[in-house]
């Protein structure tokens, strides 16, 4: 029985056209941090059960070439236990837009 054998191409997923030039979008400018913000929330009581109230979520004008970045810093606390915390910054290079 003979059946279509798949290629490589019937796996690939359309993409947009590069466009590395356009203007950031003026009402995501302005936006950006309450979307943040509500996007944030969203994710972290749907996935997480809220356990990331602590996590710090900021954008950053220096971040050239990738999206965002995220760190973990550990502190020491009383008697000796153990924090962490985590920040995430944006890219406002890079990320530019809603899509």
């Amino acid at each position: 029985g003979g059946g279509t054998v798949p290629t490589a191409d019937s796996y690939r997923i359309p993409r947009r056209k590069p466009n590395h030039r356009r203007a950031p979008t003026a009402n995501f400018a302005r936006d950006r941090d309450a979307l943040t913000r509500s996007t944030f929330k969203e994710f972290n009581e749907r996935v997480f059960g809220g356990r990331l109230s602590s996590v710090e979520v900021t954008w950053n004008n220096k971040l050239q070439t990738t999206a965002g970045l995220c760190r973990m810093k550990g502190r020491m606390g009383d008697e000796n236990s153990h924090t962490r915390v985590a920040s995430i910054d944006l890219s406002t290079k890079v990320i530019d837009d809603i899509d």
